[in-house]
């Protein structure tokens, strides 16, 4: 899309250096529509694999957030700053565009990847959905939605012929009702600090 002359573009800030400052690498992204372009509810699933292990995140009505989501999977050691929340870089984090598959179509997934291997740059597992929270709480401060625009659907288990769609469409690397305002703010709230940390 082009820019407009008229109108400054926002930008997200990649740095290098723990905290954000002129040194940042700014990533050019698409100015939030008002009302959003396609005026729907973003939808957020936390995604399990077939045998109960974090397999990643769905999002359903993400154009808003696309540049967002694509950010958070670099892999140059370089923090990521959405709405003014720090995200550490994972070494095993994937983001697709799902147009149809067996689980929902027209989706961003997130996908952690090699899954049961671990190193020290390994998304941490065990703060699957504290992730997921912290991601959405960056979206509302960055006022990319508001907590009126946001469902979390229930847990996905992947089935054994989901998680080989998936896998084949990633490439081998080695339903729920809405909540209101303020029960998705709690439900959203930040994890205790041993989680927070780790994320």
């Amino acid at each position: 899309m082009p820019k407009s002359s008229t109108s400054k573009t926002a930008s997200l800030t990649i740095n290098p250096y723990g905290s954000p400052s002129d040194k940042a690498k700014k990533l050019p992204l698409s100015p939030r529509k008002s009302p959003p372009r396609d005026n729907k509810v973003l939808q957020v699933t936390n995604v399990l694999c077939t045998n109960g292990e974090p397999f990643g995140w769905l999002y359903t009505n993400a154009y808003d957030i696309k540049e967002q989501l694509k950010a958070l999977a670099n892999k140059n050691g370089e923090s990521t700053y959405i709405g003014g929340i720090e995200f550490k870089s994972f070494s095993n984090l994937t983001v697709k565009w799902i147009k149809q598959s067996q689980v929902g179509n027209l989706l961003w997934v997130m996908r952690i990847d090699d899954v049961g291997v671990s190193n020290d740059f390994s998304f941490p597992m065990s703060a699957h959905k504290a992730y997921a929270n912290k991601v959405l709480r960056a979206i509302v401060a960055q006022k990319l939605k508001t907590l009126g625009e946001i469902e979390v659907t229930p847990d996905l288990t992947l089935t054994d012929s989901n998680m080989e769609e998936m896998n084949n469409m990633f490439g081998e690397v080695t339903g729920g009702g809405s909540i209101t305002d303020a029960l998705l703010e709690e439900f959203i709230a930040e994890a205790d600090d041993d989680l927070e940390q780790l994320i």
